[in-house]
Protein backbone atom coordinates (compact mmCIF):
# COMPACT_ATOMS: atom_id res chain seq x y z
CA UNK A 1 0.00 0.00 0.00
CA UNK A 2 1.43 3.22 -1.20
CA UNK A 3 5.42 1.21 -1.38
CA UNK A 4 5.02 0.35 -5.29
CA UNK A 5 3.62 2.69 -7.53
CA UNK A 6 2.47 1.56 -10.52
CA UNK A 7 0.43 4.69 -11.97
CA UNK A 8 2.33 4.72 -15.15
CA UNK A 9 2.35 1.12 -16.25
CA UNK A 10 -0.08 0.63 -18.64
CA UNK A 11 0.14 -3.17 -18.72
CA UNK A 12 -1.25 -5.91 -16.80
CA UNK A 13 -2.08 -5.77 -13.33
CA UNK A 14 -3.33 -8.94 -11.55
CA UNK A 15 -3.91 -8.74 -8.08
CA UNK A 16 -4.71 -11.68 -5.92
CA UNK A 17 -5.37 -10.19 -2.32
CA UNK A 18 -6.39 -12.39 1.21
CA UNK A 19 -9.71 -11.35 2.45
CA UNK A 20 -7.48 -10.36 5.79
CA UNK A 21 -4.67 -9.34 4.58
CA UNK A 22 -3.21 -7.22 7.89
CA UNK A 23 -2.15 -4.67 5.21
CA UNK A 24 -4.64 -3.74 3.88
CA UNK A 25 -7.73 -6.04 1.70
CA UNK A 26 -9.17 -5.23 -1.95
CA UNK A 27 -10.90 -2.37 -1.07
CA UNK A 28 -7.48 -1.04 -0.03
CA UNK A 29 -5.78 -1.85 -3.12
CA UNK A 30 -8.81 -0.81 -5.43
CA UNK A 31 -8.63 2.80 -3.77
CA UNK A 32 -4.33 2.51 -4.46
CA UNK A 33 -4.77 1.46 -8.00
CA UNK A 34 -7.65 3.70 -8.58
CA UNK A 35 -5.33 6.47 -10.11
CA UNK A 36 -3.32 4.11 -12.26
CA UNK A 37 -3.50 4.46 -16.18
CA UNK A 38 -4.09 0.41 -16.70
CA UNK A 39 -7.37 -0.38 -17.35
CA UNK A 40 -6.44 -4.05 -17.53
CA UNK A 41 -6.45 -4.60 -13.93
CA UNK A 42 -7.95 -7.60 -12.38
CA UNK A 43 -8.68 -8.18 -8.69
CA UNK A 44 -9.04 -11.84 -6.93
CA UNK A 45 -9.92 -12.01 -3.53
CA UNK A 46 -9.27 -15.30 -1.45
CA UNK A 47 -11.33 -15.05 1.28
CA UNK A 48 -10.24 -16.13 4.49
CA UNK A 49 -7.25 -15.63 4.12
CA UNK A 50 -3.92 -14.00 5.80
CA UNK A 51 -1.32 -11.87 3.37
CA UNK A 52 0.52 -15.32 3.14
CA UNK A 53 -3.01 -16.97 2.25
CA UNK A 54 -3.20 -18.90 5.49
CA UNK A 55 -6.39 -19.35 6.95
CA UNK A 56 -7.04 -16.87 9.40
CA UNK A 57 -8.24 -19.19 11.97
CA UNK A 58 -5.64 -22.11 11.70
CA UNK A 59 -2.80 -19.72 9.91
CA UNK A 60 -2.68 -23.39 7.99
CA UNK A 61 -1.65 -22.67 4.38
CA UNK A 62 -4.61 -23.82 3.06
CA UNK A 63 -5.10 -20.81 0.58
CA UNK A 64 -1.62 -20.77 -1.04
CA UNK A 65 -2.49 -23.10 -3.87
CA UNK A 66 -5.82 -21.61 -4.62
CA UNK A 67 -4.21 -18.20 -4.46
CA UNK A 68 -1.30 -19.86 -7.16
CA UNK A 69 -3.94 -21.36 -9.14
CA UNK A 70 -5.06 -17.54 -10.06
CA UNK A 71 -1.83 -16.63 -11.80
CA UNK A 72 -2.66 -16.45 -15.66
Amino acid sequence: MGDIDLKQFDGQITVIQGAFDRFGNIERVKEDLKDAISRNITYIDIPNSDHSYRDVETQEPIYQDKAISKIN
